[in-house]
């Protein structure tokens, strides 16, 4: 039987928003998406993707939605996330969408996609990811960050926008401003350092200004123009030099 990478297996998958974990109480093997599926049900997934495997990248995401949503279909997105195809594999992890949110220990399938050289299936790997609106899964998609395509790197932090939107979450910033401070990031990926900057700001990581002001002098322009903006959010009023003593507004005749 198919087992979870760990440490996904033994955390509270779902955090953002509230969201009710409640597969992350039902053991592995009772959960639906570890149940085998019936020879019948395997044959539909057969069907589906082949389809998907002549009719075009996208083409065949309608009908392997329908067999996910069928009896059976979280198990049948999970074998069809094994996909070597390229082409075919992101269109499974396109159709598996319908399931992340009340499925979510099917994203821990697409985890080992983060890496994968075509940049659509990375990035279908993250949107599946993210579409459990969990806070680990949303880590785990974080290492696309990495990805030397840096169009992945955007498509990671746009999607954390609507995720942050419902509740800030200190690891995710921790990790973005690790990552948009590791000179080692190739210089392709400035548009998203830039775009992760932002988010700093709009989520309000008061935390994180200092950080911010470091990044005014980043290599790249827009990267420091964003931390300009950043930190007009974060910092709207110039900070007193530190041991200085705030001074106290007398009344008139005191």
């Amino acid at each position: 039987m198919a087992t979870l990478p760990v440490p996904l297996a033994v955390r509270t998958w779902c955090d953002f928003g509230g969201h009710a974990a409640r597969w992350s109480r039902v053991p592995a093997e009772q959960d639906p998406v570890f149940r085998p599926p019936s020879d019948a049900a395997k044959a539909e997934l057969g069907h589906a993707l082949a389809v998907a495997r002549s009719s075009g990248r996208g083409a065949g995401v309608p009908l392997l939605s329908a067999v996910f949503l069928a009896d059976g279909g979280p198990a049948l997105a999970r074998l069809a996330l094994l996909e070597t195809d390229a082409a075919t594999l992101a269109s499974a992890l396109a159709a598996a969408q319908v399931l992340a949110h009340a499925h979510p220990r099917i994203a821990s399938f697409a985890v080992p996609h983060l890496a994968h050289p075509d940049a659509s299936v990375a990035i279908a790997a993250v949107t599946l990811l993210f579409g459990t609106r969990c806070d680990t899964a949303a880590l785990y998609a974080l290492d696309a960050l990495r990805h030397p395509q840096p169009a992945v790197a955007r498509a990671t932090v746009a999607g954390l926008r609507p995720l942050l939107a419902l509740r800030p979450d200190v690891g995710v910033a921790r990790r973005l401003v690790r990552w948009v401070e590791d000179r080692a990031v190739p210089r392709t990926h400035a548009e998203a350092r830039a775009a992760a900057v932002a988010l700093l700001g709009e989520a309000g990581w008061l935390g994180e200004a200092e950080a911010v002001g470091r990044l005014r002098k980043d290599r790249d322009p827009a990267v420091a123009a964003a931390a300009v903006r950043a930190l007009a959010v974060l910092q709207p009023y110039p900070s007193a030099p530190l041991g200085a003593r705030a001074t106290v507004p007398q009344l008139p005749g005191r």
